[in-house]
C-alpha cells in the first residue's frame, strides 16, 4: 500500500468516528458511537470513551445515590454479582461474589500520599465505623474492642499499616499508545499546541462555514477551505502571531508547488516524525482533539442541502485536518526551538521532565476500606497470611473502577426492565378480557413518545377514539414550502434528500403577502448580522423596542399579538400529471402513482388496513419556541427535524382522492368511499393544534369532527397539565386550563431555557395493537408504533416498521443516555454560555469547539436506560427481521437496544439475553389501578411507574 493510500485509509476511517451531528435547523437525533454498534454495548462504551476522552457511564457516587433512594435495589446488586462474577473463595474467608456486592453498595476510594495523609488527619475515618455498614457487619468489626468503636476503627487501621509492606499495588494501566508532538510536550513541559492552534483553526473553520452571522462574508469559499486558507495566508502582511511565522512559508511553497491537501498532509507527518504505521492512531488523536468541528465538515460534505443557506463553499474533512497539520507544525517548530532532533517528535521527546509525579495509592488504605464493609477486624487480619491478604486486595482491584460502573448501571437498568415488563405483562393479561366502546373516529400520531401522554389522555375523555402510531413523515419526502417559507423546507427521513416538492398558494385577494413576509423572515433570521441587512436591521431597533419590553414582561400576550392569522383557503400543489420540475430540478408534486404507493405503505406500516372510522383525523408535530438554538431537536425526527404539519395535510389530501382509495382498493385496501381524512398539526410545546382544510369537510361530517375537536380541547389542557410536573418552576396545584396557559406562555418566554423536555425521558418503544397497550401510564416515556400481526402473513409489514424504528428509537433514546451520562464530552453541557455560529452549531462563548449532543437543560430529568422494545410478535418473527436487517440485528444482538417479545392474549414474555429468547419471570404479577391519569401522577415531579388507568365504568 503507498503512503497515499495508508492517508486516505486513515481518512476515511475517520469519516465515521467524527459526530454526525446536522446543522442546528436540521438537528435529528443519532447514536453518538453509530460506528461502536459492530461492538457490544459494554465494549463499543468503554472504546469510545477512550477514544473521545469521555465518561462511560455515571460516576460511583451517582449510581449509589439510586441505590439510596431505592431507584436501584439489592436483589439488583445480587443478580448482576451472579451474572458477572464467578464464585471463588478469597482468603479463606470470602466468596468472590460477597466481596464484589461489598464493594458495589459502598463507597470506594483510591487514595495515597498528601490526599491520604488530609483523610486521615481532618476526617473521622479512624474515630468510628463507616456509617454505611449493616448491624451485622458492624458487630463484627467492633466485637473484639469491647464494643468500643473508636477503638476497633484505630486497631484494624493500624494492623492494616503493619501489612503495608507485603501488600500487592494495582497494575498499572499500561501503555497509552501512539502519543502526537502536542502530547508528549504536555507531558514533559505542560506546553498545549492545541491551546495555539485552535483559536485560529476555529476563526477560520467558523469564517468558512459561516452560514448568514458573520458580519462580513469570507471570500473564495469556491475554492474549498484548504485553497481558501492557503490564499488568505500568502499575503505580504504580518500575520500576527510569532508562532506562524514559519507557516507562510510552507503556504506559499505549497502554491507554488500546486500541492494538494493529502500531498501537505504527508508532509506535515513526516515533519511532525510519526511513522507510516501510526497514521491512522495519530490522526484519529488529532481529530477528536475538535471533534465538533471536523464533523461538521464531514457533515455538510456528506449531506450539504442540510446546510441553513445553499453556498458555494464545498466542505471536505481531509482538507481540514490538511490545514490542521500545517498549524501544529508551525506551533511545534515555535515551541521547541531550535534543538538536536530530526523531527518534531524526536526534538520533544528530549527535552527535560519536567512534570509533577502522580500520588501513589496506598495498598493499606484499600485493605482497610475493604476490612470494614466486610466486617473484618483486626484479630480476623492478623490471623490471616500475607498470600490470603494479597489474594484479597488483588480480588479487590480486579474489581476496579470501570468495572463496578458498569455493573452498577447494568442494575440500574435492571431495575426499569423488570417493572416495565412485569407491567406490561399483567396489563395486557386484564385488557384482553377488557370490554371496549365502540370506534367512531380513529387519530393517526406520530410514533414520537411524548405523543404517548397526547393519545393516553385523548383515549380517557373520547373512548370512542382510536389512536394509532406511525411514522410522522407519512411516508411522504418533500421539499415544502409554504406561505411563510423564505425558502423550501426539507420534510422526509434525515438521510435521504427529497426529490420532490410541494408549494403552498394561498386563494386570497393578495396571495403573495405572507410569502413576501417569509422571506423578510428568513433574511433576519439569517442575515440580520451581515454588514447590509445588520445595518438596516439596526436602523429599526429603536422601533423594535416596545415588542421587546413586551415579549419580557407579558410573552404570551406578545405572542398572541403578534400571531399571523391564517388565510381563510389556501392550496397545495401537490398532484403532479407529467414530469413537470421547478427551477432546482425538484418534480413539482406527486403523481397518482407515487400518492397511491405512498398512502398504501403508511397505513400498511400502521396496520390501518381494515375498520376504518368514518372520520380519520392525521396529525403531524413539531414544536416552536423562541431562543432555543436546538428547537429543531424538539421536531419531527422523521421529518429530517422540520415539522410535520404539511406532511399529515398532504397525506390527508392523498387519501381524499377517489382516485387514490381506487388504487388502494385494487391493492387490497377497501377505504370507504364516505371515510374522511383531516390533517392536523400537534405543537408538543404548547399543545397547540392546527387544523387544515376544513372548508373540505363534507356536512355529513362536521358534526363528527367538531365533537372530536372538543375532545381535542380537553386533551390538551391535561397534557399540558400532566407534562408541567416536570418542571420545578411550575407549582404543582395548577388546574389543567391553567397548565396549559403556562406551556403557552414558555414558548413566548425569550429566557426560557427549557422550552420542553422533549425526549427526555424516553425509555421504551411498544410495537403492536393498541388493544393491549390503551390505558397503560407509560409518563411519556414510550414510541407507540401500530401493528397488527393478523395483517401482516408474510412479516413484511414487521420487517419494513422495525427496520425503520428500531434504529430511528433506538438514535433518539442513545443520544440523550451518553448526553447525561457525560454531558460535557458527550452533550454540549448548559445552554448559558452558547453562542450560535455560523447557524450551523452552538460554541461556548465566542471561541471553542462546536457542541455536539444535548444541553443540560434537555437532558436534567433523563433516566440512562437503554431502549426497551416490547414488540407484539413472536420470538422467531423477530430474529428473522434480526437476521435481514443488519442495522436491526447490531443493535439487538450487541445489546444497544433491549428486546421482548409479547403474547398479547396471555401477557407472556420471551426477552432477548445472552443471544436468544428465554422466558419472562415476574417479579409481581399486579399493576396498580386508577381512574384517571391525573389520579396517578398528582403531587409528583419525578418518574413513575406503570399502572393501569381504568375510568369509571370500565370500558375502553
Amino acid at each position: 500500500m503507498t503512503r497515499e493510500h495508508t492517508l486516505k485509509a486513515a481518512v476515511d476511517h475517520l469519516r465515521h468516528l467524527v459526530p454526525a451531528q446536522s446543522p442546528l435547523d436540521r438537528f435529528v437525533h443519532h447514536n453518538p458511537l453509530h460506528a461502536f454498534e459492530d461492538l457490544k454495548f459494554e465494549d463499543g462504551v468503554l472504546e469510545a470513551a477512550a477514544l473521545y476522552n469521555n465518561e462511560p457511564y455515571w460516576s460511583e457516587e451517582a449510581y449509589r445515590a439510586e441505590l439510596a433512594k431505592g431507584r436501584i435495589q439489592h436483589r439488583d446488586l445480587q443478580w448482576v454479582v451472579q451474572r458477572e462474577v464467578l464464585p471463588h473463595h478469597v482468603a479463606g474467608i470470602v466468596d468472590r461474589r460477597v466481596l464484589a456486592h461489598a464493594l458495589l453498595a459502598h463507597p470506594f476510594e483510591a487514595l495515597g500520599g498528601e490526599a491520604l495523609e488530609w483523610t486521615l488527619s481532618e476526617t473521622d475515618v479512624l474515630l468510628r465505623p463507616r456509617a454505611d455498614l449493616r448491624p451485622k457487619t458492624y458487630n463484627l468489626l467492633v466485637a473484639e474492642a469491647g464494643g468500643d468503636p473508636q477503638r476497633a476503627v484505630q486497631r484494624l487501621w493500624e494492623a492494616c499499616v503493619s501489612r503495608r509492606a507485603a501488600l500487592p499495588l494495582p497494575s498499572a494501566s499500561g501503555e497509552a499508545g501512539v502519543q502526537r508532538v502536542r502530547d508528549v510536550l504536555l507531558g514533559l513541559q505542560g506546553s498545549d499546541l492545541d491551546s495555539l492552534v485552535h483559536p485560529v483553526l476555529i476563526r477560520w473553520a467558523g469564517a468558512f462555514l459561516d452560514h448568514g452571522v458573520s458580519y462580513w462574508p469570507m471570500s473564495d469559499r469556491n475554492l474549498g477551505f484548504f485553497e481558501a486558507f492557503l490564499l488568505h495566508y500568502d499575503q505580504p502582511f504580518d500575520v500576527g502571531r510569532p508562532w506562524l511565522q514559519t507557516l507562510r512559508d510552507e503556504v506559499r511553497r505549497a502554491r507554488r508547488d500546486g500541492l494538494s491537501a493529502s500531498a501537505v498532509s504527508l508532509e506535515m507527518l513526516d515533519a511532525l516524525g510519526h511513522p507510516e504505521a501510526h497514521w491512522a492512531e495519530v490522526l484519529e488523536r488529532t481529530v477528536m482533539a475538535l471533534p465538533g468541528w471536523t464533523g461538521m465538515f464531514q457533515r455538510l460534505a456528506d449531506r450539504p442541502d442540510t446546510a441553513p443557506e445553499r453556498l458555494d463553499a464545498p466542505t471536505d474533512m481531509a482538507e481540514f485536518i490538511a490545514v490542521r497539520l500545517m498549524l501544529e507544525v508551525s506551533a511545534a517548530n515555535w515551541l521547541l526551538g531550535d534543538r538536536p532532533g530530526k523531527s518534531l517528535l524526536q526534538r520533544a521527546r528530549l527535552l527535560p521532565d519536567a512534570s509533577a509525579a502522580t500520588p501513589d495509592v496506598d495498598p493499606a488504605w484499600t485493605l482497610f476500606q475493604v476490612c470494614q464493609m466486610l466486617g473484618i477486624s483486626a484479630s480476623v487480619l492478623a490471623d490471616l497470611t500475607d498470600a490470603a491478604v494479597s489474594e484479597l486486595l488483588v480480588e479487590t482491584y480486579a474489581l476496579d473502577p470501570v468495572r463496578r460502573r458498569m455493573m452498577l448501571h447494568t442494575a440500574y437498568e435492571r431495575r426499569f426492565r423488570v417493572e416495565t415488563l412485569d407491567a406490561v405483562s399483567a396489563h395486557a393479561r386484564r385488557m384482553a378480557t377488557a370490554p371496549h366502546t365502540p370506534v367512531r373516529v380513529q387519530c393517526t400520531f406520530c410514533v414520537d413518545d411524548r405523543e404517548e401522554s397526547t393519545r393516553r389522555l385523548l383515549e380517557e375523555v373520547a373512548p370512542w377514539i382510536e389512536t394509532l402510531g406511525g411514522p410522522g413523515s407519512y411516508g411522504i419526502s418533500m421539499y415544502f414550502q409554504g406561505l411563510d417559507h423564505g425558502h423550501p423546507q426539507a420534510l422526509g427521513p434525515a438521510g435521504f434528500e427529497p426529490r420532490h416538492i410541494v408549494v403552498e398558494r394561498s386563494l386570497s385577494p393578495q396571495p403573495a403577502t405572507r410569502r413576501w413576509q417569509g422571506l423578510a423572515q428568513h433574511n433576519l433570521e439569517v442575515g440580520s448580522q451581515t454588514l447590509f441587512r445588520g445595518g438596516l436591521v439596526s436602523l429599526g431597533g429603536v422601533g423594535a423596542a416596545l415588542p421587546m419590553a413586551l415579549r419580557i414582561l407579558a410573552p404570551r400576550l406578545h405572542g398572541r399579538l403578534t400571531q399571523r392569522p391564517q388565510p381563510e383557503v389556501t392550496e397545495l400543489d401537490y398532484f403532479r400529471e407529467g414530469e413537470e420540475r421547478d427551477a432546482h430540478g425538484y418534480l413539482r408534486g406527486f403523481s397518482l402513482e407515487e400518492q397511491v404507493d405512498i398512502a398504501e405503505g403508511s397505513l400498511r406500516i400502521m396496520s390501518l388496513v381494515k375498520d376504518f372510522a368514518p372520520l380519520v383525523c392525521c396529525f403531524g408535530h413539531g414544536s416552536r419556541s423562541m431562543n432555543n438554538p436546538h428547537e429543531a431537536a424538539h421536531d419531527c425526527g422523521a421529518c429530517g427535524g422540520g415539522r410535520g404539519g404539511p406532511n399529515a395535510r398532504v397525506f390527508a389530501r392523498f387519501l381524499n382522492d377517489p382516485r387514490v382509495k381506487a388504487g388502494l382498493r385494487e391493492r387490497g385496501i377497501d377505504v370507504p368511499e364516505d371515510t374522511w381524512f383531516v390533517g392536523a398539526y400537534h405543537n408538543t410545546a404548547d399543545d397547540a393544534v392546527e387544523w387544515f382544510d376544513l372548508q373540505l369537510v363534507p356536512e355529513s361530517h362536521r358534526a363528527l369532527l367538531a365533537e372530536t375537536r372538543v375532545a381535542i380541547d380537553q386533551m390538551r389542557a391535561l397534557d399540558a397539565h400532566e407534562r408541567c410536573r416536570k418542571f420545578e418552576s411550575v407549582p404543582l396545584h395548577l388546574t389543567p386550563e391553567q397548565a396549559l396557559h403556562s406551556v403557552e406562555n414558555r414558548v413566548e418566554d425569550l429566557a426560557q431555557p427549557r422550552p420542553e423536555y422533549g425526549h427526555c425521558t424516553d425509555a421504551m418503544c411498544f410495537v403492536g395493537r393498541r388493544s393491549w397497550s390503551r390505558g397503560l401510564f407509560l409518563d411519556r416515556r414510550a414510541f407507540l408504533c401500530s401493528y397488527d400481526p393478523e395483517c401482516d402473513d408474510d412479516g413484511s409489514v414487521l420487517a419494513t416498521l422495525l427496520s425503520w424504528a428500531l434504529p430511528v428509537g433506538a438514535g433518539i433514546n442513545l443520544e440523550y443516555w451518553f448526553s447525561v451520562i457525560d454531558n460535557e464530552g458527550y452533550g454540549s453541557g448548559t445552554k448559558l454560555p452558547h453562542n450560535i455560529t455560523g447557524l450551523v452549531g452552538v460554541m461556548n462563548g465566542h471561541q471553542s469547539d462546536l457542541r455536539t449532543g444535548l444541553p443540560w437543560q434537555m437532558v436534567e430529568v433523563h433516566e440512562p436506560v437503554r431502549l426497551l422494545c416490547v414488540v407484539e410478535a413472536t420470538p422467531e418473527a423477530l430474529l428473522k427481521v434480526a437476521t435481514d436487517h443488519p442495522d436491526v440485528g447490531r443493535l439487538v444482538v450487541n445489546g444497544w437496544i433491549q428486546l421482548a417479545s409479547l403474547d398479547a392474549r396471555t401477557g407472556e414474555l420471551m426477552f432477548f439475553e445472552d443471544g436468544g429468547f428465554v422466558p419472562w419471570r415476574p417479579e409481581v404479577s399486579k399493576i396498580p389501578l386508577v381512574r384517571s391519569s391525573r389520579e396517578w401522577y398528582a403531587g409528583t415531579r419525578g418518574l413513575l411507574p406503570a399502572a393501569s388507568v381504568v375510568p369509571a365504568g370500565g370500558a375502553r
